[in-house]
């Protein structure tokens, strides 16, 4: 076969077995669509089509199948559906965004935590997550953050950042976050159009085999936002040396010591509530503030990690990023499937380019994303990974974030 003068193949390069075609999550789904609608859906391209044809029945499906956590849902799915802007999705919902992470509340691994520095991984159960994740939601409510106030975090991809993030949302209140490694003039640029009542930080962070200290860098920064009513310091890299120059600060542990793991309330919401706000480049301007609801962001990623990605109850999933990335708020939604979560904080080629799949051997992850970048520097240090790992455990590779050329699925396949 050849398009526009250049050679392609006429034959895959991989396919699933026919079992585990069966058991897939996206199999049961399309039989679900034929049992409720009567609409042939043996293939992808049909429920491909059968999702822009009918899109209500679409997404309603999704939302009964990936069992969205709601206290109404409602009759209507759409209204005004050929306006864009101004569709209104599920607009008689009422739900909570961290409810629909925090559904998990038994001793089974939520999140394995590594660094490039301690060989010792932190292991957070779902019944822990949730009863850290109700201290800071009580801790906040008690700073005076409501919902529609955002809360900001200047954190390194760590177990507070996701607790954090989960007791705002679980608040009604907003997240947003940048990594640690921004500069203060960069952090200032995001943080400042938001106006965050509370800001997490940490003292530093581990990168490409070094420790980075971060405190002058929070002290630039939270001068220069006056909306900030409390500062909360992680001890990351236990560098507290120096703090007491900081105003408005508690540690982490000073912030949630006063409270116990109680049962949380989980408000509910309208659909389209905001939880997050991220940002563009910022590479023709001022970053733009880009605000994703709840209804729509829990829809849409579920649909992906279970339908597209085939995440399952039980798996464990290792997406490499940083906080200040959109692919950390994606990783998350792993624990909306009931399935664990790695994160990893430092560079994915330290100390060489087998550090990711290292972690992903040891800790039997089942879905790991690359990128091409990364997979080019693997094919540099020759590394023959199926011989050097045992990736056993491995369904589902990803590659995103840049070209990735046919070199690169030889290189994997």
């Amino acid at each position: 076969m050849r398009i526009l003068g250049k050679a392609t193949m006429s034959k895959p390069i991989w396919e699933p077995s026919a079992k585990r075609v069966a058991q897939s999550n996206l199999t049961n789904f399309m039989a679900e669509v034929q049992r409720n609608w009567g609409v042939e859906t043996t293939n992808y391209s049909q429920l491909y089509q059968f999702s822009i044809d009918q899109p209500e029945k679409f997404w309603s499906t999704v939302w009964e199948f990936c069992g969205v956590i709601s206290h109404v849902r409602g009759e209507i799915v759409v209204r005004d559906k050929h306006k864009l802007p101004g569709a209104v999705w599920f607009p008689e919902a009422r739900l909570n965004f961290a409810e629909n992470l925090l559904r998990r509340r038994d001793d089974s691994n939520a999140i394995l935590a590594l660094n490039e520095i301690n060989s010792q991984v932190r292991r957070l159960s779902y019944k822990e997550l949730y009863n850290s994740v109700s201290k800071v939601a009580q801790a906040l409510t008690a700073v005076g953050v409501s919902p529609g106030d955002r809360v900001a975090g200047l954190l390194p991809n760590i177990p507070e950042a996701v607790i954090a993030m989960l007791a705002t949302t679980a608040i009604g209140a907003i997240w947003c976050a940048c990594s640690p490694d921004f500069g203060a003039a960069a952090v200032l640029d995001r943080f400042s159009q938001v106006g965050p009542k509370v800001l997490f930080v940490a003292d530093g962070y581990f990168y490409n085999g070094k420790k980075f200290d971060t405190l002058d860098k929070v002290r630039k920064i939270s001068a220069e936002l006056p909306s900030v009513l409390k500062l909360v310091l992680v001890n990351n890299l236990g560098n507290l040396v120096g703090t007491v120059a900081l105003t408005r600060v508690v540690t982490w542990d000073e912030l949630i010591d006063p409270f116990h793991g109680e049962e949380i309330d989980f408000p509910q919401f309208p659909f389209d509530h905001p939880v997050f706000i991220l940002y563009s480049s910022g590479t023709t301007g001022p970053p733009k503030c880009i605000i994703h609801g709840a209804g729509g962001s829990l829809l849409e990623n579920l649909k992906g990690q279970v339908l597209q990605f085939d995440v399952k109850r039980g798996d464990c999933v290792f997406w490499w990023t940083t906080t200040g990335w959109v692919v950390w708020n994606l990783m998350l939604f792993t624990l909306a499937c009931e399935a664990a979560v790695i994160l990893y904080e430092g560079s994915p080629l330290y100390p060489s380019a087998s550090r990711i799949l290292d972690i992903a051997a040891k800790h039997g992850a089942t879905f790991v994303r690359l990128s091409p970048k990364f997979i080019e520097e693997m094919a540099k240090e020759n590394l023959e990974v199926k011989k050097s790992h045992d990736l056993e455990q491995l369904k589902t590779i990803t590659a995103a974030g840049g070209p990735f050329m046919s070199e690169g699925y030889q290189y994997i396949y």
